[in-house]
């Protein structure tokens, strides 16, 4: 006799754990990808955490450092306004000198007609004119006369363009009394 022909669902179990392998090697590739996928966001997340903490303490020692910066540079505030200041009074200098110069000279030139029993009052100097002003007071006749012959020398009086006295007189203490101009040359 022959058999019967098997019916497809009679080994219904059979059928089942053919299935179910199939399903548990989906599930194992399934599991081993998201393995992966969760090994490389755990990976990101502990790098991203590292790279955090690392800015954070360059934040934070930039921000300590700044502090400090800013804290030296305020205690230097102070230093650098009085190096201001001289700078500004050495530009100043600058500004000045040039006609500073020409009176230092002029009170050089006064300085050589320096002798001891004569006074100058009332020096004025102009700078444009080089006009020299001044009145001389002499203790007496002798030292008048001195006055007048250093003047004459020739190396004062080739520092001047012109020379003028006023009219001498004598004061309530008998010292002689005069105004003198003179016009200096540009070297003096």
């Amino acid at each position: 006799m022959a058999r019967p022909p098997v019916a497809p669902s009679l080994n219904f179990l059979r059928q089942r754990r053919h299935k179910l392998a199939a399903l548990r090697q989906q599930d194992k590739l399934v599991l081993y990808v998201l393995s992966g996928i969760f090994g490389v966001v755990v990976v990101v997340a502990i790098g991203l955490a590292v790279y955090l903490f690392t800015q954070k303490q360059r934040f934070n020692s930039l921000s300590t450092s700044n502090t400090q910066a800013t804290k030296a540079l305020a205690s230097l505030a102070t230093e650098e306004a009085e190096y201001l200041v001289f700078f500004n009074r050495l530009q100043t200098l600058v500004t000045i000198w040039p006609t500073r110069g020409s009176q230092q000279k002029t009170l050089e030139f006064l300085t050589d007609l320096t002798l001891p029993d004569v006074a100058y009052q009332q020096v004025t100097f102009e700078q444009t004119t080089r006009l020299l002003q001044f009145s001389v007071v002499a203790d007496d006749f002798f030292a008048f006369e001195k006055f007048i012959n250093v003047i004459k020398e020739p190396e004062i009086h080739q520092r001047v363009k012109s020379f003028d006295v006023s009219t001498v007189r004598r004061n309530e203490e008998g010292r002689y009394v005069f105004t003198v101009q003179m016009v200096l040359e540009a070297q003096t």
